[in-house]
């Protein structure tokens, strides 16, 4: 659950260009490894 919402914020974030393409893949990486 608590992935799930960190990776839907880092969507939001990089959708709305506050991060970079870089953190965005960071984020989702340490996403798919707490799964």
């Amino acid at each position: 659950m608590q992935a799930d919402a960190l990776s839907q914020k880092s969507k939001k974030d990089y959708e709305t260009g506050k991060i970079t393409v870089e953190e965005a893949l960071k984020a989702f990486d340490e996403v798919n490894n707490i799964k």
